[in-house]
């Protein structure tokens, strides 16, 4: 995901990580000031493309089950991926609704159900939803390191349904997202993003 903050903002940003704060629990008023970069960087995104790869550990099962493809979102809360691995699957996420196809069968659509928590929703929350609105639902921390931020999001109010913990990974250099993980009661996802374009002009329409 390329750089959208403003040059000397990315210079104050790269000489505060290369400090003797590596890896300290953010101050209040850091927390205030990474807030604002990560909604200057939100307001300027509008589409974006990665490749990734996603692993599933389901509860009492020794190896994730791992998948690979391409993400494109575009705003408003549209994501579309498509799976390398395995090969000829995806979906589309609209506001609205939930598209997946598999190989040799046709797409399957279903109304979305806000109620019913979706890894992939949680993905389009956390690149649309401001910082600062996340303390309505979550306890946040963000922890920098060297080359990295640590956004780690636990919720005020658990629930069957809800997460038991987000941990969002960003780029210290532009505070793009690179890894999401979400920890549930039976399930751990995680998906790393690499390869990154922003605003690239998508080649494939988000429609199937």
């Amino acid at each position: 995901m390329n750089s959208f903050i403003k040059p000397l903002t990315l210079l104050f940003l790269f000489s505060f990580l290369q400090s003797e704060n590596f890896k300290s629990q953010a101050t209040n008023t850091r927390v205030k000031e990474i807030e604002s970069l990560i909604e200057r960087r939100q307001l300027t995104t509008k589409s974006l493309r990665s490749q990734f790869t996603q692993s599933v550990l389901p509860e009492n099962q020794a190896t994730p089950i791992v998948s690979k493809g391409t993400l494109q979102y575009q705003k408003p809360q549209t994501l579309r991926i498509d799976f390398s691995l395995p090969e000829g699957e995806g979906m589309i996420l609209t506001p609205t609704e939930t598209t997946v196809w598999k190989k040799g069968l046709l797409p399957k659509s279903t109304p979305h159900d806000p109620l019913q928590p979706s890894f992939r929703r949680i993905i389009l929350d956390i690149l649309e939803k401001s910082p600062s609105d996340w303390d309505s639902q979550f306890q946040k921390s963000m922890r920098e390191e060297q080359d990295s931020l640590l956004v780690t999001l636990t919720p005020l109010a658990p629930s069957e349904r809800a997460p038991e913990r987000v941990e969002v990974r960003m780029r210290g250099q532009d505070l793009q997202i690179t890894e999401i993980s979400v920890t549930m009661k039976k399930i751990l996802w995680a998906v790393k993003f690499h390869s990154i374009q922003v605003n690239p002009p998508l080649k494939i329409k988000l429609s199937k």
